[in-house]
């Protein structure tokens, strides 16, 4: 007897009509990040929860939008590293626990993949310098909080959003 039918399991899938992923470089003037400790049962964690609000910071944004693939269930996501600075710098260095707490480093995942609250991240390091009125040059390279081993690095141009 032969059966006849679809092997969708052998299907190859095409990446033709996946959505690409895509980094955003934005920050703005005239801002602040509103932060409240989140209570949890690991100490090694910063947990937070954050509003933007009209202040007295630069706030800068970095947003990896993950590929999203019609065929993968919850391949889709999003990534989000903000920050801020004093409004009147022209350049910054922050290269420790201190300096990344004090500028209210926070990573928050939009996805099935990671913690789901904001954490703070404290190990790495972000240096930057004004370019002009509406774009700053930025470098990085971050340690997730959850896991040492993996860093998120960029060196890209911030626009003014």
């Amino acid at each position: 007897m032969i059966l006849a039918g679809t092997c969708f399991a052998c299907k190859k899938l095409s990446n033709d009509h996946c959505e690409p992923e895509t980094f955003e470089f934005k920050f703005q003037n005239s801002m602040t990040i509103d932060t409240f400790r989140m209570i949890t049962t690991d100490p090694t964690l910063e947990f937070y929860s954050y509003t933007l609000s009209a202040g007295n910071k630069i706030l800068f944004t970095y947003k990896h939008h993950f590929r999203d693939c019609p065929e993968i269930a919850d391949d889709e996501g999003l990534e989000t590293i903000i920050f801020e600075i004093p409004q009147q710098s022209d350049s910054f260095v922050l290269n420790d626990s201190l300096e990344l707490r004090s500028a209210k480093c926070l990573i928050h995942f939009s996805c099935f993949c990671a913690p789901g609250a904001p954490a703070l991240i404290k190990h790495g390091s972000i240096e930057g310098t004004r370019i002009t009125a509406n774009s700053w040059k930025l470098k990085a390279n971050l340690k997730l909080p959850w896991n040492s081993q993996s860093i998120i690095s960029f060196d890209n141009v911030f626009t003014l959003q």
